[in-house]
């Protein structure tokens, strides 16, 4: 049919005056934006004289579509056959996208409510999109490290997931957050194209791009931007719940960093524990601990993680490479993108590690003003860390100097503690020959005694340190006491008369008097002091009785006799091994300790 009559009202909505509308049919009206289906359903209802309701997409006379809520009513002659119909037209486009925009709204908001990381959140907006604008593609992309790259595809774009952004897809202008476009069919496979900015105040968050086969409604442009404020405050949300996480992780690092510094001076323990943190904490994959030798100006590897399979770590790196050269010379770090591309020639271990390594950077590993090596560590892809992540790198590389510093401070202090120990023992070994030459006795007699004590010691669980130290120290000093006796009364044969042995049991009150006033020696004085106490309490100088006697002096008793009476003395015969195994069986639970005793004749020491 043709249209007849037209008001205002419709001139006004479709844009087509009285004179372009009478005698034309109501196809200038229609638009490729109603499924054909409606019409059919439309044409089938009026054809039997019945009133069709419905909604149309019509286009304008100037070329944009708009929506109409639609009313056609047959009118019938006296035969009941059509004659005219009446159509009721309202346009209703702002009231169907206000509806369309609030019901994708809550779409959105509900599907993201509980996405707790920026992943989730974009496959789920992703899938909305297809959704929301009936596309056949929807894509998520975002730059990172100079590149620009599809995150998710969904639909037609699947395939391009993970593939850079085709370059003739195009960008709204500055200032606008919204694009509707065309681009070649090769380019995505979709002709159509719309685009959403998504950023928070000046951050870029991202594109979210959807594709059709046919154009786009120019109400999808609305559309796209009211739902930019849900998808980029979920983004954001996300984001800074992903950055304080990864904050906390960081500060749990360094405390646990710090931890192992403060309660360990083993180097190797301590960076092991920061290159856990730090590979957990930070997007590296190997890592390399160097420290510097300014003696002979070399590197020397001390620890290292996650290099491949095979790699050998020289023990030194000569300051030859330009890289490292530059570190200990600026002491500033130094950062290379890509070692493919290096300007400057590699050591041997640097092209064996471009070969699976792209990014790489360089921190001097400063304290105390002093350079004390180098952290290198390496990345799978193409370096470029953001200021914070350079920031907490730093902060490792000055705990890992710390480290190497406190280490190195104990070594020197344990070195000068074991001279001076080497010094001091070696003292104490003179003063103990020069009191066997005095009292007459084998030279080696006093270290054969500290060593047979140590390990009886051993044998009986004692791993004190503090008291294996006195048992040889003490058993070196043994005849001190000795010292405050005449050697007429020291060396005479026969046996002493009661003056005389009255003067010798003075021995253990001038051992105690030598050594008071020596406190390293103040534990090893128990053995000059207690050693001629008896288990049955028959000895002296106190007359102690079983665990009373301390026990590196019962040790000393045991292991005493028997070295020196494996050698005739001035004042008894030599005992052979028999005869001293019989003698401390005798002896065991009256001079001697009988426990110690059965461990040492069951120990096979000799």
């Amino acid at each position: 049919g043709k249209i007849l009559w037209v008001n205002a009202a419709y001139t006004r909505m479709s844009g087509y005056n009285r004179e372009e509308s009478l005698g034309k049919t109501p196809r200038i009206l229609k638009s490729e934006f109603t499924h054909p289906e409606v019409y059919a359903s439309l044409w089938d209802t009026i054809s039997q004289g019945k009133v069709w309701r419905g909604e149309l997409h019509n286009k304008h006379k100037d070329g944009y579509i708009y929506a109409t809520e639609l009313t056609i009513t047959p009118l019938l002659s006296d035969e009941g056959h059509i004659t005219h119909y009446i159509a009721i037209l309202q346009d209703i486009t702002e009231r169907k996208e206000q509806e369309r925009s609030q019901k994708a709204q809550l779409q959105i908001a509900q599907a993201l409510e509980d996405a707790e990381n920026e992943e989730e959140i974009i496959k789920r907006v992703v899938h909305l999109g297809c959704e929301i604008f009936s596309a056949q593609a929807c894509a998520f992309s975002k730059e990172e490290d100079n590149r620009e790259y599809i995150v998710t595809a969904e639909g037609a774009w699947d395939s391009l997931q993970g593939c850079d952004l085709p370059s003739e897809w195009p960008r709204p202008q500055k200032g606008a957050f919204t694009l509707l476009d065309s681009v070649p069919q090769e380019a995505g496979g979709l002709p159509f194209l719309g685009v959403l900015r998504l950023q928070t105040g000046s951050e870029p968050l991202g594109y979210l791009w959807i594709g059709s086969h046919t154009p786009l409604l120019p109400t999808t442009q609305q559309l796209l931007q009211d739902i930019h404020p849900t998808i980029a405050h979920a983004l954001q949300r996300v984001r800074l719940l992903q950055n304080t996480r990864k904050q906390l992780q960081r500060i749990n690092a360094l405390h646990t960093i710090d931890m192992a510094i403060a309660s360990s001076v083993d180097i190797n323990i301590t960076l092991n524990i920061l290159l856990e943190q730090l590979t957990n904490s930070l997007p590296v994959e190997a890592v390399i601990v160097s420290m510097y030798s300014p003696r002979d100006n070399t590197l020397k590897p001390v620890q290292h993680r996650n290099l491949p399979k095979g790699t050998r770590l020289s023990m030194t790196r000569r300051l030859t490479t330009h890289y490292i050269a530059t570190v200990m010379r600026t002491r500033k770090p130094l950062i290379i993108p890509d070692l493919r591309k290096a300007t400057q020639p590699l050591d041997e271990l640097g092209r064996l590690l471009s070969q699976v390594y792209s990014g790489y950077a360089c921190l001097p590993l400063l304290a105390k003003g002093k350079i004390n090596g180098v952290l290198e560590i390496y990345s799978r892809e193409v370096f470029h860390p953001n200021a914070e992540w350079m920031e907490f790198l730093n902060i490792l590389s000055g705990q890992a100097a710390i480290a190497i510093e406190n280490a190195t401070l104990f070594t020197n202090l344990q070195r000068s503690k074991d001279e001076l120990t080497v010094s001091y023992e070696s003292a104490l070994l003179g003063w103990s020959r020069s009191l066997a030459i005095r009292h007459r006795e084998p030279p080696e007699h006093a270290e054969r005694v500290a060593q047979l004590a140590f390990d009886l010691a051993h044998l009986m669980g004692i791993r004190d340190e503090a008291v294996l130290r006195s048992l040889r120290y003490g058993a070196w000093l043994h005849d001190v006491g000795k010292l405050g006796i005449p050697e007429e009364i020291l060396h005479k044969s026969e046996h002493l008369n009661e003056e005389e042995c009255a003067i010798f049991r003075r021995t253990p009150e001038f051992a105690r008097r030598f050594l008071q006033d020596i406190p390293l020696l103040e534990e090893a004085s128990v053995i000059p002091v207690y050693r001629y106490e008896c288990w049955d309490g028959s000895g002296y100088p106190e007359g102690l009785s079983g665990e009373l006697i301390p026990l590196p002096a019962r040790i000393f008793a045991v292991v005493h006799t028997w070295d020196a009476r494996r050698e005739e003395r001035h004042y008894a015969p030599a005992l052979s091994r028999e005869e001293r195994i019989a003698y401390l069986q005798e002896q065991a639970g009256k001079q001697f300790d009988p426990h110690i005793v059965q461990v040492f004749l069951e120990s096979g020491l000799e």
